[in-house]
């Protein structure tokens, strides 16, 4: 249905009939409707929502209904999912977009009288962190000599996930910048015979088409992985095992946090941090990382102490002061 904004007024006015339906329709029905309306919705986002949706409803210790939806409701639902759950800003104003989306949305239907203005929470601003290339070098050392996986003895040889498939994959999100989910959809004749990986639009957050560039030897190590399995990295365990794994027999070994800041994300942020550091040419480093501009790229994911090295610091032009000196009869003198 074609709606129109015009002075912030719902299209009609509510009667006793909308205002029921305010007061019944749950906000997962509401949800699935949106859904309807709104195709290009995709999974992993209606999932989110989906997620948001709940923890209101868990705040409110009943099925929540479109009615609900007021200043009053999401904003005190802020304030305790920020405070019982120590849960951060960020992820809080990502809740509240969702709430505040579906009420914009009811409003419109007339099934509400007023959209919900809730402001968001101010967030803390953490600078981007990236791996150097020593940190990188103990990365693929510990993939080299990572066991196969799963640990299972009577699991067969073409369904095991070996030491050249962590390399592998580490060294293409790597060289390429992709995200996780993106490599692991991958197909394998997304391998060129020329040594381009041509990453399609429907598996790329931006729904763009990608091309990208890859080492002779990486290529050479994509070709004898697995060229028979339609994946290119098909990895054998549940979604979430890869992090679990990864933390395990590839971070913990090379000697890097295994904290959720340092996982495959900050792979990808060290491609766009080096990449940026080895080339002024700032719009290709946001092509590389499949953003519109760069400066989405600087604010997410590039790491100021290692993109930038003729940078000059206060610290190395201020004059010295306060700097002890040797005593008589120390090293030095």
């Amino acid at each position: 249905m074609h709606r129109r904004h015009v002075g912030m007024r719902p299209l009609f006015q509510r009667n006793s009939e909308t205002q029921r339906e305010a007061l019944t329709m749950t906000l997962d029905d509401f949800l699935t409707n949106y859904r309807l309306e709104h195709p290009n919705v995709g999974k992993s986002g209606m999932q989110q929502y989906r997620i948001a949706v709940t923890l209101f409803e868990r705040w409110l210790a009943r099925p929540a209904v479109v009615g609900d939806l007021t200043n009053a409701a999401v904003g005190g639902f802020m304030i305790d999912y920020h405070n019982d759950g120590a849960t951060s800003p960020t992820t809080v104003n990502k809740k509240r977009q969702t709430l505040v989306m579906l009420a914009n949305h009811a409003f419109l239907d007339g099934l509400i009288e007023r959209p919900v203005t809730v402001v968001k929470m101010r967030e803390e601003q953490a600078l981007p962190n990236a791996l150097s290339v020593a940190d990188m070098e103990r990365v693929i050392e510990a993939c080299r000599n990572a066991k196969p996986l799963p640990i299972r003895p009577y699991w067969f040889h073409q369904n095991r996930w070996f030491p050249d498939h962590w390399e592998g994959l580490i060294r293409t999100v790597y060289e390429t910048g992709h995200r996780l989910d993106c490599l692991l959809t991958c197909e394998t004749s997304a391998l060129t015979a020329d040594g381009f990986l041509r990453m399609k639009a429907a598996g790329t957050k931006s729904k763009k088409e990608q091309v990208h560039k890859l080492t002779d030897d990486l290529v050479d190590l994509l070709r004898q992985l697995r060229p028979k399995h339609k994946l290119l990295f098909p990895w054998p365990l549940s979604k979430r095992g890869i992090w679990k794994n990864f933390a395990k027999h590839i971070a913990e070994p090379a000697g890097i946090p295994c904290d959720r800041l340092h996982k495959f994300h900050c792979v990808r942020r060290t491609s766009g941090t080096l990449f940026r550091a080895n080339s002024d040419n700032e719009q290709a480093v946001a092509d590389h990382m499949g953003h519109e501009n760069f400066k989405i790229t600087r604010k997410f994911y590039i790491d100021p102490t290692k993109a930038y090295p003729d940078r000059v610091y206060a610290s190395d032009v201020l004059p010295r002061i306060g700097e002890r000196r040797p005593l008589a009869g120390e090293s030095g003198t």
